[in-house]
């Protein structure tokens, strides 16, 4: 049996196989991959639930722009955490955009339970702002805080900037709050 193939076949494949070629090499110089610098950590701990702490525990460093802090967790009766992002003192001006949402607990018996808030601004030099998971009403089995920031100095690619995702528990039967936290930064 002779199998016979064309030249004008072959070369329109051979076309194909080049121009596709060319477009994925074209989209592999628009595509980025994570920055060497980018930096990922998690951190855990937790806090008796006294009000207002004294020193006030880091959350989380976000290299180059300052740190998010926990001003108080209270026991009672709203079972509120209070978390504030604040500029290093010699910080350049950055941007940045926080949310809050907050529930008691158990999930779903109350709707209006469900409290959610956002900030927004400029910060340098040792400014910050707080977000706080505080409900309207008494919690009597406790508070879940969910915090999210987004942060950065510029406009573009590949620029420093930070994405911060903390996860708060007040416990009021073991009368504490327990955090989780997890920082993305590209410096």
């Amino acid at each position: 049996m002779t199998t016979t193939v064309s030249i004008r076949t072959l070369s329109l494949k051979k076309s194909i196989m080049i121009i596709s070629g060319l477009v994925l090499a074209i989209l592999a110089l628009f595509t980025t991959a994570p920055p060497a610098s980018a930096q990922q950590y998690t951190r855990t701990f937790t806090v008796d639930a006294i009000g207002h702490l004294n020193p006030w525990p880091v959350v989380v460093e976000v290299p180059t722009m300052g740190v998010v802090e926990l001003i108080a967790c209270f026991n009672s009766p709203s079972h509120s955490m209070w978390v504030r992002l604040r500029s290093f003192d010699d910080a350049q001006p950055f941007f940045g955009v926080g949310t809050v949402t907050g529930s008691d607990l158990p999930g779903g018996v109350n709707p209006s339970g469900v409290v959610s808030d956002q900030v927004a601004g400029t910060f340098q030099s040792g400014g910050g702002t707080l977000l706080i998971a505080n409900l309207h009403g008494a919690a009597l089995h406790g508070t879940a805080g969910h915090w999210e920031w987004s942060l950065w100095r510029e406009d573009g690619d590949d620029l420093p900037g930070a994405h911060v995702s903390i996860d708060g528990w007040n416990d009021p039967d073991s009368g504490q709050c327990r955090f989780s936290a997890t920082v993305f930064a590209h410096e």
